[in-house]
């Protein structure tokens, strides 16, 4: 019996768990995003609402890049550990208190909640320099089991710009980009994306 269901097992589909994504370049986070945001995790919190488990998170703002200031940023994300059940969304950027990031976030949806855009695509990690004088580097960091999907514009007059490398830019630099990016789109009409 068990040389029968080897081959079996084998052959069946595997169960994995995946998100497909729009991969959104720079120029689009900061477009979609309403706040943007340098800051520290200060506590992650599960709770329940409406059945469904949620982390809560405050985050300490050292500095606001895009959208109105605040000292605080609440964030309330799909997805925790709840009396030992862990419900994960495949994608949603999970957070640790005292972790230094930058957060690219849309606006609030019906129940008032902001979300990264493009889920984790919208959270980029700040690691400090190895040395002692080194300037912070940005990191974005993708959760496994997520796909991208690439939509083209096969009405616009030229093909895309290629994606700007942003992994390993000195904080400096990167947020110089943002900004630069942020202040751009004045002229623009943002879409708001999830």
């Amino acid at each position: 019996m068990a040389v029968l269901l080897i081959p079996l097992l084998l052959l069946a589909p595997r169960c994995g768990m995946s998100t497909t994504l729009q991969r959104f370049s720079l120029t689009q986070l900061t477009a979609n995003a309403t706040r943007i945001f340098v800051g520290r995790c200060h506590s992650a919190k599960t709770e329940i609402e409406a059945g469904q488990i949620y982390t809560h998170l405050v985050f300490a703002v050292e500095q606001m890049v895009k959208g109105d200031p605040a000292d605080e940023v609440h964030l309330h994300l799909m997805g925790g550990e709840d009396q030992g059940v862990r419900h994960t969304i495949i994608g949603m950027p999970t957070f640790a208190p005292k972790e230094r990031v930058i957060l690219f976030l849309t606006a609030e949806d019906n129940r008032g909640h902001a979300w990264p855009v493009g889920l984790g695509q919208g959270k980029f990690n700040i690691v400090a320099g190895a040395a002692r004088d080194e300037q912070p580097r940005v990191f974005q960091s993708l959760s496994s089991g997520v796909e991208f999907l690439t939509l083209l514009d096969h009405s616009a007059a030229k093909p895309p710009a290629p994606a700007v490398q942003t992994d390993g830019l000195y904080l400096s630099e990167f947020l110089s980009r943002v900004r630069e990016l942020a202040s751009a789109e004045g002229t623009r009409a943002t879409p708001n994306a999830r």
